[in-house]
């Protein structure tokens, strides 16, 4: 009786695997989407702490700022899908 090896679509032959393309990329832009998403956490902090004491026009445009830094270090930084 001769023993078949299994073969699925998620499964490579040695020959067929690839190796890690852009190790170091894939580091860099997690620890540019940790530091984007802290300081977007600080802005957002000075917004709520400091928020009644601040102008409007002061306190939107940091909001905003920090909505900004969340969506910029999402499409720079982010997972790739």
């Amino acid at each position: 009786m001769t023993t078949v090896e299994s073969f699925t679509l998620s499964s490579e032959s040695p020959r067929t695997a690839r190796a890690p393309q852009g190790h170091g990329t894939s580091r860099a832009r997690g620890a540019l989407f940790t530091a984007m998403l802290a300081l977007a956490a600080v802005l957002v902090l000075v917004v709520l702490t400091a928020g009644t004491a601040l102008p409007v026009g002061i306190s939107v445009p940091l909001a905003l700022g920090a909505i900004a830094l969340v969506a910029g270090g999402w499409a720079l930084g982010g997972p790739r899908v």
